[in-house]
């Protein structure tokens, strides 16, 4: 009996669990679909935390599916009123779903289901101290600070450069996140140290200027020498040197006196006027790149003829005829002193300055041209420079200096083989400042001596040897005290105090010349018979 009943009752209980609709059929339990009335943030960052607030979310992980776009994320937790997680990196902005067991939630959130993530924002980067603080092109500088990048290509370390302060990508070596080595590149001049992050300026600390000072060592270390040539009375109006270092001077304004002397200042040979096909005298003289000296002589220009001395042969050997074939050339003028200012290019042009203070080209064929007139150069446009002397690189640059006492100008232009001109020195006041080329002031611009390679020029400026670095365009004096150097009698023999790397240079070097096969620099002076030469 007890059977009977305990099986009907659980009859009973299967029957009732079954409802029924009008028609007798039966129907599923009645399902809760998923709803979201809140998800916040809608423009996280990634690593933020997400939160999706509504009902019907359940508890089972599994059961549960989180969308933005097409991208799903990973669920830190899930409670039947709330749902998180973290944004990941790379979600582009979309409208986020969410399905329980593949039922999608509906939503009443006010704002809307749309995300849009905002990017990481980087740390500032700062910048505390370098060290050192000055050096030279080639050195490796330590850079301090917070929130670099231990990617070395995200760091960016530019110095100021010498072209109007552009600036000078350094290489970096290393870095951590508080430390950047880099090495200090070419180019660069004294002036701000700037460091970017990821694109993020470096910002300075309080105190700290970030400038890095650029060192330069002048013309050389070697001892610079000076010697007293007493046979030259005068004036020197024209030098050049060979490859052994041998000096040429004509030592008149006529130039009849064409001498040979020997690095230690002993005149090895005069020339006389029967060593040449012409007569007349010396009127330009120089030495190309290669050691050879060239020199122009005759007493015209109607009548003149090129001559060069080469090594192992003192004696002048005739290279071509000068043809005065010039528009505006006066006949009467002789070849005078201008005509020293000579140089001579990699093709055997040879280019002087007239009495005009033009430039002109003597070709292979021996046929003059004016190559250029000194009113084209910018300045004169205003004011008239007149040219005191040129010089010519290997890649046949050619150096101008000059200037207007009238006018105070000392000036330096550059004239390439297109014949662009390039304005290096340009002093409408004169004074003395070395530095940055277009900040740094000249007495004179008496003289212009460039090397072969177009990276060194030399400047005989009142009392003082200036030298460009034409690669950095910074000015340092190599030599000089602005005070002429006393002669004493020892033995009685005349010497000259200031010996050694400090060289004093008298008043107004009338003359420069390189000879590169002995790294020396010969310094001739107006108004005395002072030989100078310096080991660069």
């Amino acid at each position: 009996m007890k059977q009977i009943i305990y099986l009907t009752a659980i009859l009973a209980l299967l029957l009732g669990a079954c409802k029924k609709n009008e028609s007798g059929k039966e129907i599923d339990p009645e399902v809760i679909k998923p709803l979201i009335t809140s998800i916040q943030p809608k423009d996280p960052i990634p690593g933020d935390l997400v939160t999706i607030t509504g009902s019907g979310f359940g508890t089972v992980a599994a059961d549960v599916k989180v969308a933005i776009g097409t991208q799903v994320m990973a669920l830190l937790s899930v409670k039947p009123n709330e749902i998180t997680f973290r944004l990941p990196e790379g979600v582009t902005e979309a409208a986020l779903t969410l399905a329980i067991k593949e039922l999608i939630a509906s939503n009443t959130d006010p704002q809307g289901a749309n995300i849009k993530p905002k990017p990481v924002t980087a740390a500032t980067p700062t910048f505390t101290a370098l060290s050192p603080s000055s050096g030279k092109a080639g050195d490796i500088v330590t850079l301090t600070g917070t929130n670099f990048s231990t990617v070395l290509q995200e760091n960016i370390v530019q110095f100021t450069g010498a072209l109007s302060g552009a600036p000078v990508n350094a290489v970096v070596k290393t870095a951590t996140s508080t430390t950047i080595t880099v090495e200090v590149p070419s180019g660069a001049v004294t002036g701000l140290v700037n460091i970017s992050v990821k694109n993020t300026f470096a910002t300075l600390i309080a105190g700290f200027n970030g400038t890095f000072t650029i060192n330069s060592s002048g013309i050389g270390n070697g001892k610079g020498t000076l010697a007293l040539i007493e046979e030259i009375k005068a004036n020197a109006y024209a030098m050049a040197t060979d490859d052994d270092g041998n000096i040429y001077l004509t030592s008149t304004s006529s130039g009849e006196n064409l001498m040979k002397i020997s690095p230690a200042g002993k005149i090895l040979k005069t020339y006389a006027n029967t060593e040449y096909k012409t007569t007349g005298h010396v009127a330009g003289l120089c030495n190309d790149k290669n050691g050879v000296v060239w020199l122009i002589h005759g007493n015209s220009r109607s009548t003149a003829k090129i001559y060069k001395i080469v090594r192992g042969n003192d004696k002048p050997v005739f290279v071509r005829d000068v043809n005065a074939d010039l528009i505006g050339y006066n006949q009467y003028s002789s070849l005078s002193i201008p005509l020293t200012d000579m140089a001579v290019d990699s093709e055997a042009n040879v280019f002087y300055v007239d009495n005009q203070y033009d430039l002109y080209k003597i070709d292979a064929n021996g046929v003059q041209t004016k190559y250029f007139e000194s009113d084209e150069l910018p300045v004169n446009k205003t004011k008239r420079v007149n040219i005191s002397d040129i010089s010519i690189d290997r890649n046949d640059n050619i150096y101008v200096g000059g200037g207007n006492q009238f006018y105070n100008l000392a000036t330096l232009y550059k004239i390439s083989p297109e014949k662009v001109v390039t304005e290096l020195v340009y002093n409408d006041s004169h004074g003395y400042a070395d530095g940055v080329l277009a900040q740094a002031k000249f007495e004179r611009i008496y003289n212009v001596e460039v090397n072969a390679d177009g990276t060194e020029l030399y400047i005989g400026d009142v009392n003082y040897l200036r030298k460009v670095n034409l690669s950095t365009l910074q000015v340092t004096t190599a030599a000089g005290t602005g005070k002429a150097p006393s002669l004493v009698t020892v033995n009685g023999q005349i010497k000259v105090n200031g010996e050694g790397p400090a060289l004093e240079v008298t008043t107004a070097p009338s003359r420069l010349s390189l000879s590169e096969k002995t790294s020396t620099l010969y310094i001739k002076h107006l108004n005395d018979s002072l030989l100078q030469s310096f080991k660069y």
